[in-house]
């Protein structure tokens, strides 16, 4: 990775998430929860040449909010999906109809969304995305244990996404 670009983006808040798309719940002793924040931020890569995406790579941290009006709640696991828009390498083959349990896909929306999370934090991909058009930032996730309040969770987050890239002909 050592001849490619890279550009940065990065998200730093603190926000308090609760109703719909936040889940608690209580087992003896325990007290566990989960959420996902849907929302679209988009990047639009311009310019005058094309850009191959070689990977990407998350890097930062999720932590209670220190200023949470009671109690912390414990982070094991947080992520954020983006939508890649580009073109994606070409395999000959094809997908059987049936059997496919797995609803197995190629070349569709499923196949240009990735999550990154803690502990996958980065993808490299041997075979670059093509022509990256723009990246839409549209899911952050997380989990853990000992919540605030019923349905809320509090949470400072600052993650720094880094995207390696070539010009299209280098």
């Amino acid at each position: 990775m050592d001849c490619l670009r890279n550009f940065i983006i990065n998200i730093n808040q603190a926000s308090t998430f609760s109703g719909a798309g936040v889940n608690t719940w209580v087992n003896g002793n325990r007290h566990g929860w989960s959420f996902e924040q849907l929302g679209t931020s988009t990047f639009n890569v311009e310019g005058f040449k094309n850009i191959n995406l070689h990977g990407i790579e998350m890097i930062g941290y999720m932590q209670p909010q220190v200023a949470a009006a009671t109690g912390q709640c414990q982070i094991d696991n947080f992520g954020m999906d983006l939508y890649l828009d580009s073109s994606l390498p070409n395999v000959s083959g094809n997908i059987s109809t049936f059997p496919n349990y797995w609803s197995l896909n190629t070349n569709n929306v499923a196949a240009k969304t990735v999550r990154l999370n803690k502990f996958t934090n980065k993808i490299i991909f041997n075979e670059p995305l093509t022509s990256l058009k723009f990246v839409n930032f549209e899911r952050l996730v997380a989990h853990g244990t000992d919540w605030q309040t019923a349905n809320t969770v509090s949470l400072d987050y600052d993650l720094t996404f880094v995207f390696y890239y070539k010009y299209e002909g280098e």
